[in-house]
């Protein structure tokens, strides 16, 4: 049985009207969170991880098999 929850956001992907979710950071939590979203959850889409290390940001869309692009970076 679905919950409430659930069913709407079940309807937000059947209407294509997806959350899009991004992260802060690219540590333990933040890639435990991105597994779970690249699921994929109805309704719910990681869009982005902002991170120091561009490197580390990219790892985290890896094990949903998921290429990242870099689409902005601040130079030191």
């Amino acid at each position: 049985m679905l919950s409430p929850v659930d069913r709407l956001l079940e309807e937000r992907e059947n209407q294509g009207a997806r959350i899009r979710i991004g992260l802060a950071g690219a540590g333990v939590m933040a890639r435990t969170v991105a597994t779970h979203l690249l699921t994929p959850v109805p309704g719910l889409r990681l869009a982005a991880v902002a991170n120091r290390t561009v490197e580390h940001a990219h790892a985290v869309f890896a094990p949903g098999g998921r290429t990242a692009i870099t689409v902005g970076t601040r130079k030191r």
